[in-house]
C-alpha cells in the first residue's frame, strides 16, 4: 500500500459506491450519473465477454448465455433494484526527495483480502 512507500505521504483511500443506473429518489445529478455509469457498462460488457471466452475455460454456449443475461439485466432490472459499481480512489502527495525503494518489502494490512478487490478466479473443473 501507498503508506509504506517512503515516496508518498498524506496518504488517502476512499471507497466510493456509484450507482449503476438511476432509481426513484434520485436528484438530477445522481440520475445522469447514474444513466452514464449504465451506459459504460454497457460498452465495455463485450470485453468482460471476451475475458470469459479467453480465459474462463467455459463454454461458448455459457459465455453466451452468462453475457446476454447480463446485458438484459443491466438494461432491463426494475427500478426497485438498486445496483451499484464499487470504486476505490487512492490519493498521496509525492516527496520531493529523491524516489527512494521501499525500507521494508510491502506487508499485506490486518484484515487486507485482495479478493475485496478482485474478483475470484473460478476453479477450472
Amino acid at each position: 500500500m501507498l503508506e509504506s512507500n517512503p515516496n508518498y505521504s498524506h496518504v488517502q483511500i476512499e471507497e466510493v459506491l456509484v450507482p449503476l443506473g438511476p432509481w426513484s429518489g434520485m436528484d438530477e445529478t445522481e440520475r445522469k450519473l447514474a444513466e452514464a455509469m449504465q451506459q459504460n457498462m454497457l460498452r465495455i460488457w463485450s470485453a468482460f465477454t471476451a475475458i470469459l471466452q479467453r480465459d474462463g475455460g467455459f463454454s461458448e454456449e455459457l459465455v453466451r448465455n452468462l453475457s446476454e443475461g447480463g446485458l438484459k439485466e443491466i438494461q432491463e432490472l426494475p427500478p426497485p433494484a438498486r445496483r451499484y459499481w464499487k470504486w476505490v480512489l487512492a490519493t498521496a502527495v509525492r516527496n520531493e526527495e529523491p524516489w527512494a525503494v521501499r525500507k521494508e518489502p510491502w506487508q499485506e494490512p490486518p484484515g487486507f483480502d485482495i479478493h475485496d478487490f478482485v474478483v475470484r478466479p473460478l476453479p477450472k473443473e
